[in-house]
């Protein structure tokens, strides 16, 4: 089994960050029910931005012509197949697809915000555009192979979606 570290680069000299938890959203600006789902998040993370990060995947269904799709259709279809979505909007929370509707998903965040990480990050930014990564583990740090990704996202994104949204958040742009 593979697991996946996730870091955000948030410009500064050094620091140790406390464990997060990763809500991927899989969305589509295509999406009806994605408008509901997205004002949701939209409203409940400025509440919970120190112990939660949000990343949000576009799909190509149940239309075409998502732009944050398109942008990157490699790695937002990747992502979308490695964990096997199949309906928009889905959650998936530290690796784990939620089961409940998005009215469930902040007690999920939230539950999932008390579990201790087996790995302490460390960040240095010696220069722009070089960043220097220390992982510290535990004894209790899961074995197996580990992979880990970097991964920019880009908010207050303004464009006129066909399901009525406007204002687009955490939209995955690369991932290294």
């Amino acid at each position: 089994m593979r697991y996946l570290l996730l870091v955000f680069l948030i410009p500064a000299l050094l620091n140790a960050y406390p464990r997060m938890v990763l809500g991927e959203l899989f969305t589509s600006s295509t999406c009806g029910p994605c408008y509901n789902a997205n004002n949701y998040l939209d409203e409940l993370y400025p509440e919970i931005p120190e112990r939660v990060v949000l990343i949000r995947y576009h799909v190509w269904w149940p239309a075409p012509g998502d732009p944050f799709y398109e942008a990157n259709v490699e790695q937002n279809r990747t992502r979308t197949n490695f964990y096997g979505i199949n309906s928009v909007p889905s959650l998936v929370i530290d690796g784990v697809e939620s089961e409940s509707g998005y009215s469930g998903w902040e007690s999920e965040l939230l539950d999932r915000a008390g579990i201790s990480s087996p790995a302490e990050l460390i960040l240095q930014f010696p220069e722009f555009g070089l960043a220097n990564i220390t992982i510290n583990t535990t004894a209790d740090f899961p074995e197996g192979d580990k992979l880990l990704y970097l991964v920019i996202t880009e908010d207050s994104i303004h464009y006129h979606a066909s399901n009525g949204q406007t204002i687009f958040h955490q939209v995955m742009r690369y991932i290294f």
